[in-house]
């Protein structure tokens, strides 16, 4: 059995809604929707746990994996998400400092325009490394040459939002 959690940090209204006759205790809003699509886009990610940008500024020492620009169904907006790998000790180790410089490596080369052999020279260590991290790293990478547009999508006004501004293509993993 795969779990899929998505968490979106953020306004959202909760109560008691409906009729007289019928009502429930609900929650609602765009926070609510971003975090169930993230949880749905879990299984295109290739992951357990993403979070949206505004939760991933919120202070922690989570081992974080930068999943690239989603668009998510229902949601008017690109959101920047987030994929959570482990703990403060997995964020710490040298494996995870390895696959954050090799992910690093393979986004600029994309971003530079790199040829085909070049972006497959650092996705080849993308592979290495998620292997030497582990297997959460490794249905991910499985996935993340198909997903390369998640990656080039230039912010603009119809990407996510952080409590610090949009971030940009450049910021590095966590």
């Amino acid at each position: 059995v795969r779990v899929a959690i998505g968490i979106s940090t953020g306004d959202v209204g909760v109560g008691n809604i409906g009729s007289a006759d019928r009502f429930d205790y609900s929650v609602i809003g765009d926070n609510v929707n971003v975090a169930a699509r993230l949880e749905a886009a879990c299984r295109d990610v290739g992951c357990d746990i993403l979070i949206a940008d505004q939760t991933r500024s919120n202070p922690s020492n989570f081992a974080l994996v930068d999943a690239g620009f989603l668009e998510l169904k229902g949601v008017s907006f690109h959101v920047r998400a987030w994929m959570v790998v482990g703990d403060d000790e997995a964020a710490a180790s040298s494996a995870f400092a390895d696959f954050s410089a090799a992910l690093n490596a393979w986004k600029m080369a994309i971003k530079a325009g790199a040829t085909e052999a070049e972006i497959g020279a650092c996705f080849s260590q993308c592979i290495a490394a998620a292997n030497a991290y582990g297997p959460v790293l490794q249905d991910f990478v499985q996935r993340l040459d198909s997903r390369r547009a998640d990656y080039c999508r230039i912010p603009s006004d119809k990407t996510s939002k952080s409590k610090s501004g949009p971030m940009d293509f450049d910021t590095q993993i966590a």
